[in-house]
């Protein structure tokens, strides 16, 4: 396609092809079109993914025309063979180069993803405390399960404290709404609550709640 003329001023419009990882045609030069910075004049070396534009996926697996690109992320994949074998139908890989994992579908977990979770039920007096058999990144924390209720239920989801019980993170339901808040001297008290997505609907709904800094 060719370049906007410099002299016009025109709106974002979905007539053009966008463009990623590299261009299709010759760079063009910055002086013609008064930029004060060049685009960088080199294809990328990596992968790309979950590209959106104005909260809508673009599939980047299968574009309309590429040259040099292959449907997958080829290091991470590699990476995750050398380090976990194979991530097997239900995961993916994740984690970067240096520290692969497996990112397992809601409901599997394990090696290769291949063991299904087990739910458990509670009862109005019910608790548990759940012993983690690895050690925790201070500045990053990302929870998700998957509840199933019925109605417009109240009830703690989760609760973590940090390591001197000084902050913590929570999930709870309140009348079916998914809430979670984190709480610390610094921070104080934030909140959110998924208000437009209630969950007693008696279907499997999962929940994801992270931190970060």
């Amino acid at each position: 396609a060719p370049w906007v003329d410099p002299q016009v001023i025109e709106n974002w419009s979905g007539g053009v092809p966008l463009q990623v990882g590299g261009l299709a045609h010759p760079y063009p030069y910055p002086e013609h079109f008064g930029w004060t910075n060049a685009i960088v004049n080199q294809a990328l070396d990596g992968c790309i993914s979950r590209l959106t534009l104005n909260g809508e996926v673009v599939d980047v697996g299968e574009p309309a025309h590429s040259s040099g690109s292959i449907k997958g992320c080829m290091p991470q994949e590699k990476a995750c063979g050398q380090e976990l074998t194979f991530c097997g139908i239900r995961g993916s890989c994740a984690g970067g180069l240096i520290a692969p994992r497996c990112d397992c579908e809601p409901g599997w977990s394990g090696f290769q993803c291949s063991s299904p979770t087990v739910p458990v039920s509670l009862g109005k007096a019910s608790y548990m405390k759940v012993a983690l058999p690895f050690s925790q990144d201070p500045y990053h924390i990302m929870l998700q399960l998957r509840v199933r209720a019925r109605g417009h239920p109240h009830g703690l989801l989760m609760f973590l404290p940090s390591t001197h019980h000084s902050s913590n993170l929570k999930l709870e339901l309140r009348s079916g709404v998914a809430c979670a808040s984190m709480s610390g001297p610094r921070q104080g008290r934030q909140e959110v609550c998924l208000e437009t997505f209630p969950l007693g609907d008696g279907a499997w709904h999962t929940v994801r709640v992270g931190r970060h800094g």
